[in-house]
């Protein structure tokens, strides 16, 4: 240890005699480090470590319903409670709903997010409290309205109560309804959907009573839920899923007016539908694979220096063994430079990754939804990982060109006599390492412009609608008190205040915003003629709407018309369809006047909007329809107010806020936002993919850059005696300059090739991550080739231009 320690010693002196060069490496390594750390960070936080707080987090699952056509919806309590009761692959099935809450009294309410759970939620999940206690087994019984209690986050708890031990056992108004507070979960724990943190957790059986409307909870044809379900000891997944299809199938059978064609599945936390894994997953592996590359080529890059390094010492290392130092000594030192470097590197590398992982969260488009940071620190796994890599590359190219000289072949001296060139072995190997470099950084600029233009190209979509010009306000009446009718009124109230507003071109409120992170509502329908196929998906996408909501969002309306005054709470039911819905159901024919049920009532079809984008701007056109707010609006729903402006929608924010007041004072704004900025969730995966890889790509052309021009300065170094020959002999500067370009072209064609046919092979990896744009496509291969050619040019320029003004008579003098 003490000869270790030691040779750090003469290790550390020697590099800062070559300070430049153990700069190079030192920040290469960072950078790498700092990338793949980060990367790491994301991944998991995000894939590996969603649930941060629950024990045994593998053996929670996602359990769905599954609908004939294949697709994964919210279920049903009577659905879930009836699993959980007969299901033996699981020990135990918890149900859980989002929704925002209303703490305080009057006019000092505070909005927070909470959860009403099933009462075994916290067994399920295996979290303890900190203090208190979670639901016992009384309020685990669900019954509706039965137990009055709440459970707290830790950080809600320190915010709020100031940590004050004394709050166990006081009351909380929760949307003017009192609760008892009887227990303090860990701030670990954030919740069951990740990506979302949660400060109240509230029994499942209270929703009724919170949000004042029915109790959907008794109806199995209500499906707002989702659930986990803790997997049994030594059941697999495969063995889960086929009970939970038996069980789907007994289901259908017994209620086939609710359950007709509807299965079960469940899933790893990793691939449920909920939560930011459900956008991310395929982006961060693609971005796993591309922090590789670039720590493959860092290593590389830093490889490059010291075979360099290693071949400039030949010479003193043959000279030394000649005079009787150890071969183990010189290994050791070259280990301790290796092992300096990487620590060095790895260091600075930490508070790289910092960095780079905290920037995830500035590309978050501005939702209303209690979004936690996507960076959880250093990864320590990341970092080991990473470090490992770069240690294991970083030694083998400081030894690997000086392995023959170590084990007895002393040809140091007889090399450097006169010309001080490189071994054909030393010169393949760093050949082979700059045209690693250029490929990998080739593939690193092509999925850049590939994730570029995907990204221009979700911005500038037609999703159906024009977004531009639109202020959006989150709207949410559930600590109102309002009952159907003044709820019904206030928003009608509301509307007209807002299209009177000076600045307001139109106005309109709708429950769901197309293109959010929400996803939107479905509701079961029968259509009046229509015989559903095998896999048919009888649950419609659907909207509640004002009238002038089409005018509003400028979605064109093919036949028929809108929704109007004569549309009230009182009418026949009517609905605007869109012409997915009526090719699919009404095999194209004229759809005015035709009929189909929902909400257990008959529908008038009235009009026929255009197809616009509902979920993602990449899905396939869906059938779906929309119904008038003042006949369908129930206590409990959420809505959105959009607003056209004159101008730009930024400027009008608190004009559209005190109009809201000014409406009605209980109505609570939760949010406001433009729509271009809200829909940025649609093409979330587009803009972090651009963003990183664009970062990613500049630094991987930089370091290929220093690669080509390293190896070729060192190649015109080694090769001053034979330049100044050829130019003795009669050889032109051109000449010689074109010999050295020509070198450093052929090495950046070769590397640029080889990277253009791995992005060939990896592309199909990242089709369902682009949009409008093929993951083989001609111009982005075709400026990422071009680009590498040039920057390897630019690189090999320098050197060339030193090898041509080469004085002959210095050359040859020189050895």
């Amino acid at each position: 240890m003490t000869d270790f320690l030691r040779e750090l010693g003469l290790a550390s002196r020697s590099l800062r005699k070559h300070s430049k060069l153990a700069a190079v490496a030192i920040i290469s390594i960072a950078l790498g480090m700092g990338v793949n750390a980060a990367v790491f960070s994301w991944i998991e936080s995000v894939l590996i470590s969603p649930l941060p707080g629950a024990s045994r987090p593998a053996e929670l699952l996602s359990v769905k319903t599954l609908a004939g056509s294949g697709e994964r919806i919210d279920s049903s309590w009577p659905d879930l409670r009836d699993i959980g009761q007969t299901a033996r692959s699981f020990t135990g099935l918890t149900a859980f709903r989002m929704q925002s809450l209303y703490v305080g009294e009057g006019t000092s309410q505070t909005r927070v997010w909470a959860e009403t759970v099933t009462g075994n939620f916290f067994d399920v999940m295996g979290v303890r409290p900190i203090a208190g206690r979670t639901f016992n087994a009384e309020e685990q019984a669900d019954r509706p309205g039965g137990a009055p209690v709440a459970v707290l986050g830790e950080t809600f708890w320190r915010n709020h109560y100031k940590a004050d031990p004394s709050t166990l056992g006081r009351t909380i108004q929760l949307n003017r309804q009192t609760f008892t507070i009887v227990g303090i979960v860990p701030a670990e724990f954030e919740g069951p959907i990740p990506g979302l943190r949660f400060d109240v957790y509230v029994p499942l059986t209270m929703s009724p009573v919170l949000n004042r409307s029915g109790n959907w909870l008794a109806q199995r044809g209500s499906r707002p839920l989702s659930a986990f379900a803790r997997l049994a000891p030594g059941v697999t997944l495969e063995q889960a899923n086929a009970e939970l299809s038996t069980i789907g199938g007994q289901l259908d059978s017994a209620f086939p007016a609710s359950n007709r064609t509807l299965r079960f599945r469940a899933s790893t936390i990793a691939d449920a539908p909920e939560g930011v894994q459900s956008v991310l997953k395929n982006l961060l592996q693609v971005l796993f694979v591309i922090g590789l590359a670039v720590m493959l080529l860092v290593c590389a890059n830093v490889g490059n220096l010291l075979v360099a390094r290693t071949i400039d010492r030949q010479r003193e290392f043959a000279v030394r063994l000649s005079l009787g130092a150890g071969r183990w000594h010189l290994l050791r030192q070259l280990i301790a430079e290796a092992v300096l470097l990487t620590l060095a590197g790895g260091a600075l590398g930490i508070f790289a990754s910092l960095w780079f992982a905290g920037a995830i969260n500035f590309l978050l488009p501005p939702v209303d939804l209690p979004l936690v940071r996507l960076d959880r620190g250093f990864s320590l796994l990341g970092g080991l990982f990473t470090g490992a890599l770069a240690l294991l590359v970083t030694l083998f190219c400081a030894i690997a060109p000086a392995w023959p000289l170590l084990r007895g072949h002393i040809t140091g001296l007889a090399e450097g006599g006169r010309s001080n060139s490189a071994s054909v072995r030393t010169r393949r190997l760093r050949n082979g390492l700059v045209m690693a470099e250029i490929s990998l950084a080739t593939v690193a600029l092509i999925g850049c412009a590939l994730f570029v233009q995907s990204f221009r190209n979700s911005q500038q979509a037609n999703p159906g609608f024009r977004p531009d010009g639109i202020l959006l306000a989150g709207l949410d009446l559930t600590q109102s008190g309002y009952t159907r009718e003044q709820g019904r009124a206030a928003l009608i109230r509301l509307q007209t205040q807002l299209n009177g507003t000076p600045g307001v071109r139109r106005a309109a409120l709708a429950e769901d915003i197309p293109l959010g992170f929400s996803g939107g509502s479905w509701e079961p329908v029968e259509v009046s003629g229509y015989v559903p196929k095998p896999g048919d998906n009888m649950r419609i996408w659907r909207n509640v709407v004002s009238p002038g909501y089409f005018e509003t969002m400028e979605i064109r309306l093919k036949d028929g018309r809108g929704f109007d005054a004569r549309d009230r709470a009182e009418a026949p039911g009517v609905a605007v369809v869109n012409e997915t819905f009526v090719r699919q159901f009404f095999d194209s024919q004229p759809a005015i006047g035709r009929k189909f049920r929902g909400w257990g009532r008959e529908l008038t079809v009235v009009g026929v909007a255009r197809d616009s984008r509902i979920r993602t701007l990449s899905e396939s056109p869906l059938p779906y329809f929309y119904v008038p707010l003042d006949q369908f609006y129930r206590p409990g729903m959420g809505f959105g107010v959009i607003t056209r402006t004159e101008g730009p929608p930024e400027r009008f924010e608190t004009a559209l806020r005190s109009a809201i007041q000014s409406a009605d004072p209980n109505l609570a704004v939760t949010s406001t936002a433009r729509f271009v900025d809200f829909i940025g969730a649609a093409y979330l995966a587009q803009k972090l993919g651009a963003s990183v890889l664009t970062a990613v790509s500049a630094m991987s052309v930089l370091l290929a850059m220093i690669g080509l021009y390293g190896a070729m300065l060192h190649a015109v170094s080694t090769r001053t005696h034979e330049i100044g020959i050829r130019i003795a002999v009669g050889a032109q500067p051109g000449q010689v300059l074109a010999m050295v370009l020509r070198e450093g072209f052929v090495l950046s064609a070769l590397g640029a090739g080889s990277g253009a046919l791995l992005a060939l092979a990896g592309g199909r990896f990242i089709a369902s991550l682009l949009y409008g744009v093929q993951p083989f496509d001609a111009p982005a291969f075709g400026f990422a080739v071009i680009a590498l050619l040039l920057c390897g040019v630019l690189s090999a320029w320098v050197p060339a231009w030193r090898a041509a003004t080469v004085d002959p008579v210095v050359a040859l003098r020189r050895e």
